[in-house]
């Protein structure tokens, strides 16, 4: 939204935004430590600011600290030498005689406590004196001189060698930029107009990058409108930054170079070679190495600086400068992009550049050439539905095969009915098609088929899609594409799970794995994977699920964008292995990281998963935040099969019954389609598979628990246990045993009470579980009081450690407690990172908000850190801290 004159603000008299708390602490770290510390980052990263901050801190501590600008004086070659031998010596006459350069070894040799030299506005474009000066002082070896330096490119001076030695620690645009948290805090503070919500958060992160000029004009705006509209315009267009570019970078950058940038800033992200050709050059090394040199808001995007990318605002500028291509130009700089992308074999650059060149006639050449690889085997279904929607319709040989692989790319991203529509369409235009040869149109019609099996398979109807893989699997299993045979599988592992057929389900994944075998497919791979870990999950065991799924995720977190929805998507299920481990640090990064495709990849389990983690892990922080969480998770269930809506409808009845509302909880699960009937029975509607029935039969026992019907709870828990899937599902089988044995107990069978949940702890030992006992506390309590009874002078079991952990979350049992005398006071990184924290204002859940943790995990961990200190409150804990020099 662009700014009338009369809405002109000064860039000065914006808030400054403070630097990362932690960062402050670290680069206090680094100097104290190091002998170079250098801050290199273009203009408006806070680097002055956090330099300020260090000095503050310093001060504190009565450190000596000499602070130069080094803008400061005209007669910049002797100002920074006889201002430090001014301040080292307390001698200002130095400021009015010549450069005494060297005096400074003899008198900094002299020194007998540390001093701290914090250098601003540090230059290269200065002459070799000043150079020499900050060799010669870095060349000083001596424990008692620490330099910092803050400069808006690179310095012009070697340091790698200190780096390599540790002497040297450099912190650059990604240690300097802000973070979500870092901005939440910041708006909060500063925006009194209106109230800053998540999602604003998220857009002002996603085009600021967290590059805090951007992010204070972010604060300035949405205090001046009162609303979040101008963010959809937000750029680096905007007067206020365009202005800052041609004050910080304009005049400091050749007009060759800028010409340069402006071509290059046509492409997302680009190569040296890339560029040479595009731009019909020989010189885009020398130039890209000039403006990385000058921190031109240019990023490497891997160690060997092969491919590079600028800041998206700092892009958005050079859109509006004279060097700025024109439109024809434009169109041939991608047209020499994406020929030479295609001889490079990097096919999806070549058809992005072919489509910005408008050349569709290449475009969809590359695609049909490539989609089976680019959707199939790398995982890229969203890529190509943007391509097929940039493309004109029409009525060739070849848009059949595209308009299939449009189908295919649908079904994959949960967009069934679009997907349903565009498989009819095939069909239709399959009848039509008469240049298809009858071995070609036989495969094709089954790949069809097989598609129509997956879509329906996505919308939960099991024993259909059962039959039906059958019926493929006869007539093309021997002859289709091994990829569509493993597809096959896939989907009838799915109908078998569904019906909770634990033979089929595990005969068809390993039959899945034998046809995917040899193939180049790291997508197709870690979709196996996923369902394997899928089965452990539900048939086999929780802990071998867990290490199945880390080994894919880890495996293929190098391979970035091309997989990274179905790295999100093992995400959720291992956060859902992390925390029926009690493991709540690991679920909740995981969590953080699978939900960015909850949405559009994955299967309704994976879903589930997700929202099952999100909901008990605010559960911890209040009854009203997992309410808000399903409310939430409701958006989620629209992208899902209707299996999802009921789970989200059976977490919330569950939640209402913990939380003493049964009558709500009722209402709630009439809507899931459970209800009590007058005599007491489970009446169930929308059974739609046998594990949905389950499900429900469980929610029906838990409603008859809480309504104190407990001989009808006890007569349906037994039903459900004699079943023989309930035995082949651990964590299931589990919670049934754990119910059962709450049950037993109020009926006053004792000692069956106490081996139900005996079972119950082994099954739990053997696999891993913790947290089903504490989510289940309202049947947990009763049970594990009968079986410590039982238990007080019985020999010891494997079992008995978790028993006795589960009592004491539950205060059941009282922890023995006295001084803890051990000398071992290393924190982990996350402990040192709220250790810092606590310096600040924020209150518990402010820290809990700023690192993306739930108030209950950070709790832990200050506990962890108090109990290490030996101490028992915040207070002490820094007091502690500081004596021992683990904080500044």
């Amino acid at each position: 939204m662009p700014t009338t004159p009369d809405q002109k603000l000064s860039l000065e008299k914006r808030p400054a935004v403070e630097p990362r708390l932690p960062l402050i602490g670290q680069s206090l770290q680094s100097l104290q430590k190091c002998r170079l510390t250098l801050f290199i980052a273009p203009s408006g990263y806070g680097k002055s600011t956090l330099l300020e901050r260090m000095a503050e801190q310093l001060a504190l501590q009565n450190s000596n600290v000499i602070s130069i600008n080094a803008q400061q004086s005209s007669q910049y070659d002797d100002y920074l030498a006889n201002a430090l031998l001014s301040k080292l010596t307390n001698d200002n006459s130095h400021l009015r005689e010549e450069a005494s350069l060297p005096q400074l070894p003899g008198i900094i040799h002299s020194l007998d406590s540390p001093v701290y030299i914090l250098i601003d506005n540090y230059s290269q474009k200065h002459t070799e004196s000043v150079k020499h000066l900050v060799e010669t002082l870095l060349s000083i070896k001596t424990d008692f001189l620490h330099i910092a330096m803050c400069c808006s490119a690179e310095p012009g001076f070697a340091y790698s060698k200190l780096m390599l030695s540790g002497d040297a620690v450099v912190f650059n645009t990604g240690d300097l930029s802000l973070r979500q948290a870092d901005i939440r805090l910041f708006l909060e503070s500063h925006v009194k107009s209106m109230p800053i919500d998540p999602q604003t958060i998220d857009t002002i992160y996603q085009r600021t990058e967290g590059w805090p000029v951007a992010v204070q004009l972010a604060a300035v705006l949405l205090n001046q409108y009162g609303d979040t509209h101008f963010l959809e315009q937000f750029s680096g267009q905007d007067q206020f930054l365009t202005s800052f570019f041609n004050e910080h970078v304009l005049p400091q950058t050749p007009e060759p170079l800028m010409q340069f940038a402006a071509q290059a800033a046509l492409f997302d992200d680009f190569s040296i070679d890339q560029i040479n050709e595009a731009l019909d050059t020989s010189t885009a090394r020398e130039n890209i190495f000039e403006l990385n040199q000058r921190k031109l808001f240019i990023t490497s995007l891997d160690r060997n600086q092969t491919r590079f990318r600028f800041h998206p605002m700092f892009r958005d500028f050079l859109a509006t400068t004279k060097w700025q291509p024109n439109k024809k130009q434009s169109r041939a700089i991608y047209q020499a992009a994406a020929l030479w992308a295609e001889e490079q074999n990097l096919t999806i650059n070549a058809i992005e550049y072919a489509l910005s060149a408008s050349d569709f006639t290449l475009a969809k050449r590359l695609i049909v050439q490539s989609a089976q690889i680019i959707v199939r085997d790398q995982g890229l279904p969203p890529k190509l539905i943007q391509w097929c929607q940039r493309i004109p319709a029409d009525n060739s040989p070849t848009a059949i095969y595209m308009n299939f692989w449009l189908a295919w790319s649908l079904t994959f991203s949960h967009q069934l009915e679009l997907a349903e529509r565009n498989i009819l369409k095939l069909e239709q235009q399959l009848a039509r098609t008469r240049s298809l040869g009858k071995e070609e149109r036989f495969l094709l019609e089954g790949q069809i088929w097989g598609l129509k099996i997956t879509l329906r398979v996505y919308q939960d109807q099991g024993e259909w899609c059962f039959k039906q893989s059958e019926l493929w699997l006869k007539k093309y299993q021997d002859i289709a594409d091994p990829y569509d045979v493993a597809l096959a599988f896939s989907v009838r592992f799915v109908s078998a799970f569904l019906l909770l057929n634990q033979h089929e389900a595990h005969a068809s994944i390993v039959s899945a794995k034998e046809k995917l075998a040899g193939l180049n497919s790291p997508y197709g791979t870690m979709w196996l994977q996923t369902l394997d870990g899928i089965s452990e999950m539900e048939f086999g065991n929780y802990q071998v699920a867990h290490k199945i799924l880390t080994r894919a995720h880890d495996q293929y977190l190098t391979f970035e964008e091309q997989v990274s929805p179905i790295v999100s998507t093992i995400a959720l299920l291992l956060a859902k292995t992390s925390y029926e481990m009690g493991d709540m640090t690991s679920a909740e990064n995981h969590l953080r990281e699978g939900k960015a495709h909850i949405h559009d990849h994955g299967l309704t389990e994976t879903a589930i998963a997700g929202i099952f983690v999100e909901t008990k892990l605010a559960q911890q922080n209040s009854f009203s935040d997992a309410l808000s969480a399903l409310k939430n998770a409701e958006f989620t269930a629209g992208h899902h099969s209707p299996r999802l809506t009921f789970l989200i409808r059976k977490l919330k009845t569950e939640l209402l019954i913990q939380n003493g509302q049964v009558e709500l909880a009722e209402r709630e699960a009439r809507l899931a389609g459970v209800r009590i009937n007058d005599e007491d029975g489970i009446e169930m509607k929308n059974v739609t598979s046998p594990l949905i029935e389950t499900e429900k039969v469980r929610l029906g026992i838990t409603l008859l628990y809480a309504k104190n019907r407990h001989k009808s709870a006890l007569k349906e828990i037994k039903k459900l246990l004699e079943k023989p899937q309930t035995s082949q599902r651990p964590l299931f089988h589990t919670e049934c045993l754990i119910i059962h044995s709450a049950l037993l107990a109020t009926n006053q069978e004792k000692k069956l009470s106490g081996r139900q949940l005996s079972k119950a702890l082994k099954k739990a030992v053997e696999n891993g579980f913790y947290q089903t006992f504490i989510d289940l506390k309202l049947f947990t309590i009763p049970a594990i009081k009968e079986l410590r009874k039982q238990r007080q002078d019985s020999n010891i079991l494997p079992e008995d450690d978790l028993m006795e952990r589960i009592s004491l979350a539950l205060g059941l049992a009282t922890k023995k407690t006295g001084p803890d005398n051990s000398e071992d006071l290393s924190l982990s990184a996350r402990e040192t990172e709220l250790l810092e924290l606590l310096k600040s204002p924020l209150s518990i859940q402010g820290i809990a908000d700023y690192v993306f943790l739930s108030k209950a995990t950070v709790k832990w961990h200050l506990n962890n850190i108090y109990k290490k200190l030996g101490v028992n409150n915040r207070t002490g804990a820094l007091s502690v801290a500081k004596s021992k020099g683990l904080i500044y």
